[in-house]
């Protein structure tokens, strides 16, 4: 279990005409606000990432989140259906 408050985040719907990177600083703004008054540690959700690439962005993304976030073996989850192998840096 984790030690510390906990928030879970779900979805979140943008109009899209305002889906742009100013909406999503306030977006992230914000919650970074609710993350510091409520004293929260951890903040988990759901991500999107497209596999129109062939699942090159999805491997970078989980290769820079092992790099600098990877929790302890015991809080590690495993995809149901894994990435196949792919080396982004010979794309």
């Amino acid at each position: 279990a984790l030690h510390g408050p906990v928030l879970e985040i779900g979805r979140t719907c943008v109009a899209p005409e305002y889906r742009n990177g100013a909406t999503i600083a306030v977006l992230w703004g914000e919650l970074a606000e609710v993350l510091n008054e409520g004293g929260y540690r951890y903040l988990m959700g759901c991500a999107s990432i497209p596999m129109r690439d062939g699942g090159m962005q999805a491997k970078a993304v989980m290769q820079r989140l092992r790099e600098r976030y990877l929790c302890t073996d015991y809080l590690q989850a495993e995809p149901k259906n894994p990435l196949p192998p792919l080396d982004v840096r010979d794309h």
